[in-house]
């Protein structure tokens, strides 16, 4: 079985940040991208995500660590 990885951060306070951290995703092959207590607004991101990753990986926006949770697969 193949395994996977995402691309977070927590705190990110600039749109054009989470933009930075989408292209990112998608350029290394992240299976998903996530935020954790993100304070700037994590729909206004778009404008600098130029790859379009919002249409290719799944975005998660947590708003603290605990509300993570990771599931093992089958």
């Amino acid at each position: 079985m193949r395994g996977y990885f995402a691309i977070g951060c927590e705190g990110i306070s600039k749109p054009a940040n989470i933009g930075a951290l989408m292209r990112t995703a998608h350029a290394f092959g992240a299976s998903y991208v996530f935020t954790v207590g993100a304070v700037a607004d994590t729909s206004a991101f778009r404008a600098s995500d130029t790859s379009a990753t919002i249409g290719a990986l799944p975005f998660y926006d947590y708003q603290r660590i605990e509300d993570m949770r990771m599931t093992s697969l089958p």
